[in-house]
């Protein structure tokens, strides 16, 4: 395991490009389970969250608006896409809040 601080250089980043910049620099980072640390691991985590989110924030225009408005954003348009395909929210949701307790957990 690197000795990399995921979760210091995610915390780091001020907009859009200095994401783009880290999913670069660890395009190839461990898969989370892998990590020391509750921390690290959700570090990676949010760190494979957002080589989904930069393309998307690309594609918008929204690079300019501040990280809640772009997270809101995209959140609101993950549940458009769970309505067209028929994807019961409520349950995305209470998975969501169950998964994302138990890895603040250590779990």
């Amino acid at each position: 395991m690197t000795d990399t601080d995921f979760a210091a250089e995610l915390q780091a980043a001020c907009d859009v490009d200095d994401l783009a910049a880290l999913c670069v620099r660890h395009a190839d980072a461990p898969l989370a389970d892998t990590a020391s640390g509750a921390e690290q691991r959700n570090a990676l985590r949010g760190l494979l969250a957002a080589s989904g989110v930069v393309p998307y924030l690309r594609r918008c225009r929204t690079t300019d608006d501040e990280f809640e408005a772009q997270i809101a954003e995209m959140v609101c348009d993950l549940r458009h896409l769970a309505d067209a395909l028929k994807v019961d929210w409520g349950e995305v949701g209470d998975r969501a809040e169950s998964n994302y307790a138990a890895e603040m957990r250590g779990v």
